[in-house]
């Protein structure tokens, strides 16, 4: 179940802009690897939607970088990704 609050996050034009451009970024980067990825743009707990993108998509393993911050209380976002995942979690330095 979705909080509210991650439901309610506003995000700016310009901060939605660059979010935008990361994510083709990582595209890119990802495409000299041979990799093909399905971008998903997504606003709220980074863990909620990492998850629901996970399920939605039928994903059979998500990458995530190590992360020492804590969000909201809840954890760091890859320890969250490893206790709330269906797929295999794998976490880089």
């Amino acid at each position: 179940v979705q909080s509210v609050s991650s439901r309610l996050e506003t995000v700016t034009d310009a901060e939605r802009s660059r979010q935008a451009s990361t994510l083709r970024e990582a595209g890119v980067a990802l495409g000299r690897f041979g990799i093909e990825p399905e971008l998903i743009e997504a606003v709220g707990d980074p863990a909620t939607e990492i998850l629901a993108a996970a399920e939605e998509t039928k994903a059979k393993t998500i990458v995530v970088g190590r992360s020492e911050r804590r969000h909201l209380g809840h954890g760091s976002l890859d320890s969250r990704l490893v206790r709330g995942a269906q797929a295999d979690v794998l976490v880089v330095p």
